[in-house]
């Protein structure tokens, strides 16, 4: 019965954890630029959030972006943010350094990994 809730929390550990790195991976390449959280959309009725991010793109031209965000705390307005963007269509932009969840990347996958040794080891 330990080895099988192990399995299971590695498999949700891992997934979280996939999901919250996958930006980073489809990024890969793009242009990073640092941008500025200048509004909150607040999006009550999903529990999420949407940070409204401005950032400067390689021509100079100052663009607005938005991404849905949930749980953690939200990053007040005024924060530094790292905004990725396709060279060729930087309006196509994502974010990929948002204060405060760069932990719960590291922790999912450090729990995940944990339990699935735990799991083999049982």
């Amino acid at each position: 019965m330990a080895r099988l809730i192990l399995i299971v929390l590695a498999v949700l550990d891992l997934a979280a954890a996939a999901v919250l790195f996958a930006p980073l991976l489809r990024t890969r390449g793009w242009t990073k630029v640092p941008g500025v959280i200048i509004g909150i959309d607040d999006r009550e009725s999903m529990r999420t959030y949407a940070p409204v991010v401005e950032y400067t793109d390689g021509t100079g031209q100052t663009r607005r972006m938005s991404t849905s965000l949930s749980g953690g705390a939200r990053p007040p307005v005024g924060s530094q943010v790292t905004v990725s963007y396709r060279s060729e269509d930087p309006a196509r932009a994502t974010l990929t350094g948002v204060p405060g969840q760069a932990g719960a990347k590291w922790l999912f996958l450090v729990v995940g990994v944990a339990c699935t040794v735990g799991a083999i080891l049982v």
